[in-house]
């Protein structure tokens, strides 16, 4: 996929936007469903005098996995010779696409078709997907970035306030190339 590990420049970047992998609906869904069963269980430990361990086993199987998906961000930023981007807590480090490195950035209006896939991950409205040429992390409406590198390879950027990552990306390629 992208293995461009790169370091990321020193100093702060031009622009920066974290986007929330999992929207609140799907999480608060998640929630409301989760008490429920976990309090059902509870009671029927308690009728059948079983131990307390057997509780506590699968409710912290279901709230660890809860707590993760809080924690699932999509960060990018601009620097004034790259562009960085990293799924917290999936990648370690971040992902970086030096401007160098691009032959094309375009900008997106129509949003991608939601095609089933087992290179993906729902995320409730939003959705990653991926193949050995191509990442679509498509968290949001509006304006897309698709940037294609000179290796062939793509990735394509849906996240709010598109347009002015589409902006800042467009000021720093003209300062790098100006």
């Amino acid at each position: 996929m992208f293995d461009d590990r790169s370091t990321v420049p020193s100093g702060p970047p031009q622009y920066t936007t974290a986007v929330s992998l999992v929207s609140r609906e799907l999480l608060l869904f998640c929630i409301v469903t989760t008490i429920p069963v976990l309090v059902l269980v509870a009671i029927v430990l308690v009728a059948e005098n079983e131990p307390l361990w057997t509780f506590w086993l699968p409710a912290v199987g279901i709230l660890v996995p809860l707590a993760v998906l809080t924690r699932l961000r999509l960060v990018v930023s601009v620097y004034d010779s790259c562009l960085t981007y990293r799924v917290s807590p999936w990648h370690r480090r971040a992902r970086v696409i030096p401007f160098d490195s691009l032959t094309h950035v375009d900008r997106r209006y129509a949003r991608p078709r939601s095609l089933i896939s087992l290179r993906r991950i729902n995320l409730g409205r939003s959705w990653i997907d991926w193949d050995s040429e191509e990442v679509r992390y498509v968290l949001a409406r509006g304006i897309g970035i698709r940037l294609e590198r000179s290796d062939g390879k793509e990735i394509e950027l849906w996240v709010p306030n598109g347009t002015v990552l589409a902006a800042e990306i467009d000021a720093a390629r003209a300062h790098r190339s100006g």
